[in-house]
């Protein structure tokens, strides 16, 4: 994908897996064609890309530092809805775990 950061296309990478374990529902996630863009590129230190697809739309943040500060974090739902479905965050250690959807942040409110 052309233009989008290297940062956000390896968190995506590391998400998808994470994903599809627990739930069918994000198996085919790998499969998507995905349209990139960044989402908010004012913002600095921390990136965020909007990946959407026919069906999904993926959010991913990453805060663009060294360990201990490297965190990224990703918020999926469906095209057409309102409420994501999952929210997840990867520690520096490369652990991920879901959060409460409040915890990703969102600037557009």
């Amino acid at each position: 994908m052309e233009g989008v950061s290297e940062y956000a296309t390896r968190e995506k990478g590391r998400f998808l897996p994470w994903l599809a374990a627990p739930d069918p529902a994000f198996a085919g996630l790998a499969q998507e064609e995905w349209t990139v863009f960044q989402t908010y590129p004012q913002m600095l230190v921390v990136e965020h890309w909007t990946f959407l697809s026919d069906e999904w739309e993926m959010r991913i943040c990453v805060h663009v530092m060294i360990p201990a500060g490297d965190w990224a974090m990703v918020r999926i739902r469906r095209r057409g809805e309102s409420e994501p479905l999952l929210a997840a965050r990867r520690e520096t250690d490369g652990s991920i775990h879901a959060i409460a959807m409040e915890e990703y942040p969102s600037f557009g409110h």
